[in-house]
């Protein structure tokens, strides 16, 4: 036998021998290389992250809708107060209606007073 053939009898057994470890290795690698490399664990700690991420999401879209509603309501409080303030400034420039605040009193002076009061009286019982 040559040097050839013999060589080519080794690289033929190398082949057979070969295979039924690159099987072997195909079936067990992958699992040895996933747990050597911790990816369950990465997997894991990107699941908790992603459940962290929603969380605080939803305590944003929270304390946003919070903040709208508080926002609406100080607009509205601040309407009202303008339209108190504007009432208050309409009364304190109305003419005084009680007869202390016009002075000393005169002649006729009650009988005019209490007309005022009764069409006001009268006019508070229509509306």
């Amino acid at each position: 036998m040559s040097s050839t053939t013999l060589f080519l009898i080794a690289i033929a057994i190398i082949t057979l021998a070969a295979v039924p470890v690159a099987m072997l290795l195909k079936d067990f690698l992958p699992d040895l290389i996933e747990k050597s490399s911790g990816l369950e664990r990465m997997e894991n700690r990107l699941y908790v992250l992603h459940a962290e991420v929603h969380e605080l999401q939803s305590r944003v879209d929270r304390l946003a809708r919070r903040r709208d509603c508080q926002s609406s309501d100080r607009q509205r409080l601040e309407t009202e107060i303008r339209k108190i303030e504007r009432h208050a400034r309409e009364l304190a420039e109305q003419p005084p209606m009680f007869v202390h605040e016009v002075g000393d009193p005169q002649a006729g002076l009650l009988n005019a007073v209490e007309e005022d009061l009764y069409r006001a009286g009268a006019a508070g019982a229509v509306a």
